[in-house]
């Protein structure tokens, strides 16, 4: 056996050496520990209570005074946060211990009850981690998380106010969860920084998927698939990422107010509300990159007048917008757009109405109406070989001061260059000629 393997094997058995030293304490309905919260009594820090298969009542806590504590549901294990007599007793598992673990067990019909919460998990230890676990009818909330990393995984939350509630821990993950019919939000953030949210399933709830309530920095939301009522990512807090999501049937997609923000790689489809956007952004200094929204009558990307310095880049736009929105709506200052698409739009492809925005390498082709408008508010706008094709309306309608069109195409749409405002042309071609159309300058 080579050196690099007894190393391994050595620092494996000496990992395992507490886990080795550990009790374990059996809950079974027969007996003689016939509830969870008996064999968390007759546990010691760091022991494990085996909870074997079947229905308990009542509720339970870890105390703090066990940290390390590991409680384990065998096989289907419910615990019905109920007194037998159908009486409420309020959230079902209370997690005070540091470093404890559960896994594999169903809370159903927690309840509030005088001071106690009505959530399946409340979580107030540090470094806890909670897997495998289901919460079915909770009055409440799914998991309350109040302490710091804490890891929610594999679990599954049917009902409730909120599936997962962060209202003070920072460094919280959630983790390939799946979340149902929640009446306010799959996920809610009332404080805590550095959150992750990864690979969460957020369907059916009858308002929000992801939503801070308070500006919470630094949240991560990866790779979840979201399908809600309302909005299903809602982020207030600076350097904020959202990437590779999937949101179907919305009425906004991703609305994200921070600074230094990132929202990537996302695909947005059937956004359904009119004069919002599938992304809207709120604040400063963002990057709106590689997105794709389709079939959906709002615009694409919505930059709103606060948004100063944000980048759109490679983002594509297909069948959105409305007969009075664009697919990008930009009504910022010092905005710059490259590489971005709008295809089949339902009215204009690219629409300025903020100062100093620079679009570069875009295109708009068959919309159905321009393909870039600079309005009568926008001043100092720069179109730079951008692309303006088969549009049925002007393919550049320019009511702006200051607007530039340098190398740019405009062909096959039914007036291609058309001018109410200040226009300069710099190598511009186009091919049908267009109402108060200055003379090209070279």
């Amino acid at each position: 056996m080579n050196r690099a393997r007894l190393i391994h094997i050595a620092f494996w058995m000496t990992s395992l050496a507490p886990t080795l030293d550990a009790k374990v304490v059996v809950v079974s309905p027969i007996g003689p520990l016939s509830t969870i919260q008996a064999g968390v009594d007759a546990a010691a820090a760091g022991d494990v209570v085996r909870v074997l298969p079947g229905t308990y009542f009542g509720n339970v806590t870890v105390p703090s005074s066990k940290p390390g504590l590991v409680v384990q549901g065998k096989g289907v294990v419910i615990l019905d946060a109920r007194a037998q007599d159908g009486g409420g007793l309020g959230a079902g598992i209370n997690v005070d211990a540091a470093d404890a673990v559960v896994k594999g067990i169903t809370v159903r019909n927690a309840a509030q009850f005088a001071s106690s919460g009505g959530d399946g998990f409340l979580v107030t230890g540090e470094r806890v981690t909670l897997s495998n676990c289901r919460v079915v009818h909770a009055q409440q909330d799914g998991f309350d998380v109040r302490a710091d990393d804490v890891l929610v995984t594999k679990c599954t939350v049917i009902s409730g106010d909120h599936g997962i509630r962060i209202s003070g821990g920072s460094r919280v993950r959630a983790f390939k969860c799946v979340l149902q019919q929640q009446s306010v939000a799959g996920v809610k953030l009332d404080d805590g920084p550095d959150v992750v949210l990864d690979r969460l399933t957020i369907v059916d709830s009858r308002r929000d998927g992801i939503r801070t309530f308070n500006p919470v920095d630094r949240v991560k939301v990866t790779r979840c698939t979201i399908r809600v009522s309302e909005v299903a990512i809602d982020i207030t807090g600076d350097e904020a990422v959202v990437t590779s999501n999937r949101v179907l049937f919305a009425e906004v997609g991703a609305f994200v107010s921070g600074n230094l923000s990132t929202v990537s790689n996302n695909r947005f489809e059937s956004i359904l509300t009119a004069g919002r956007g599938a992304i809207e952004i709120a604040d400063a200094n963002t990057l709106v990159a590689n997105n794709v929204c389709r079939d959906s009558n709002v615009s694409a990307i919505r930059v709103l007048a606060a948004g100063s310095g944000v980048v759109l880049r490679k983002n594509v736009a297909l069948r959105c917008g409305s007969p009075s929105q664009e697919c990008f709506r930009v009504e910022t200052t010092l905005a710059t757009i490259e590489d971005c698409v709008a295809k089949d739009a339902i009215g204009t492809g690219f629409g300025v109405s903020g100062s100093n925005t620079t679009l570069i390498d875009c295109v708009a082709t068959r919309c159905a109406r321009d393909g870039f408008n600079a309005n009568v508010f926008s001043t100092d706008t720069s179109f730079e070989r951008c692309v303006a094709t088969k549009c049925d309306g002007e393919g550049f309608e320019n009511r702006g001061a200051g607007t530039t069109l340098t190398k740019c195409v405009a062909k096959q749409n039914r007036i291609d260059v058309a001018n109410d405002g200040t226009l300069t042309l710099i190598a511009t071609k186009f091919t049908t000629g267009g109402a108060q159309t200055p003379p090209e300058v070279d």
